[in-house]
């Protein structure tokens, strides 16, 4: 947040909740407003939340990102190494298919340093 309150993004992360990929932890939902994005909070953000999933006892991390989602870079830059692609399993929303793309870190540490 700024420092006069106003919420400019927001992470979200669970243990892996499916067998998929073999890593411990699931990067759910990272989001910054427009306006504040390419300033290195998102990067922040992600290091904040891989911090908090490393002290609960995470060692590995993955995301799922819409494969046409242009910020799906950010994660390249962040050293994601790509793990596959399926089809968006909630596509009700759209008239076309969708398709999901993941990376994953196998050391959470390298987020944090």
């Amino acid at each position: 947040e700024t420092p006069s309150g106003e919420i400019v993004g927001y992470g979200l992360a669970r243990p892996n909740s499916g067998d998929m990929f073999p890593y411990d932890s699931e990067l759910v939902a990272l989001h910054l407003r427009n306006e504040h994005q390419q300033r290195g909070v998102g990067r922040q953000l992600l290091k904040s939340v891989s911090k908090e999933l490393h002290r609960r006892g995470g060692r590995s991390l993955f995301v799922w990102v819409l494969a046409e989602n242009p910020a799906r870079q950010f994660y390249e830059k962040q050293g994601g190494n790509y793990l596959g692609q399926k089809p968006w399993q909630n596509n009700e929303y759209f008239a076309t298919d969708i398709d999901e793309v993941a990376y994953g870190w196998g050391d959470i540490r390298s987020l944090i340093a």
